[in-house]
């Protein structure tokens, strides 16, 4: 009798136990977002704020240099992406990136007639991004492939007294971008990625919720 009471008592603990840390285990699944399982998650949103570096949307030289001289000068791109996790891999959202600039034309035939213009670009996009999932032990680190496609609207106000040229127009534009997220802890981090498209390199800060 007192085995089999023994038994009977060793089967509720084992029982409450299992139970114990079950509920344990449902409760950090419902928090979510709060307690990292992942470096991207579904639902996730990520805000990405910084800057770029070798620009691609400046105006161009070459399409003045048979006027005269040409010389430039340029403002540090800044740019703004939003990502919203549809899966665990897979991302969507917005790009937002500016910068200025101003063009100037030396006339061949009269070095003191100078003419160009002011340029005010933005540029506006969506896009998606493919986040690969590096293990468990990785993460503070979320690797991504992505792209965008959207529109470069660029403003332009005429200088000099003899501006017969025209000013450069904006149009369509993409990106293609390599990059990861490397998080100091949950919430915030920074991020590089390098490609082709809107700016070469764009580096800033991560928040994600």
């Amino acid at each position: 009798m007192k085995k089999v009471l023994l038994y009977a008592w060793l089967l509720t603990l084992a029982t409450s136990s299992t139970a114990g840390y079950s509920t344990g285990y449902r409760v950090t699944a419902v928090k979510g977002k709060g307690i990292l399982r992942n470096a991207f998650l579904k639902g996730q949103t990520a805000v990405h704020a910084g800057v770029g570096f070798f620009s691609l949307q400046y105006p161009s030289h070459d399409d003045y240099l048979v006027y005269g001289k040409v010389s430039s000068e340029y403002q540090m791109p800044i740019n703004v992406r939003v990502d919203y996790g549809v899966t665990d891999q897979i991302s969507a959202g917005i790009f937002v990136n500016k910068f200025g600039a101003s063009t100037s034309i030396r006339d061949r035939t009269n070095d003191y007639n100078v003419n160009g213009w002011n340029y005010k670009s933005w540029t506006f996009g969506v896009n998606g991004a493919y986040h690969a999932y590096m293990g468990k032990s990785m993460l503070w680190f979320d690797p991504y492939v992505q792209g965008m496609v959207g529109m470069h609207a660029l403003g332009s106000t005429p200088f000099g007294d003899a501006n017969y040229l025209d000013p450069q127009k904006g149009g369509f534009a993409f990106d293609i971008q390599v990059g990861a997220n490397i998080y100091f802890f949950q919430p915030l981090g920074f991020y590089v990625e390098a490609g082709y498209g809107v700016n070469i390199v764009n580096t800033g800060l991560t928040l994600r919720f």
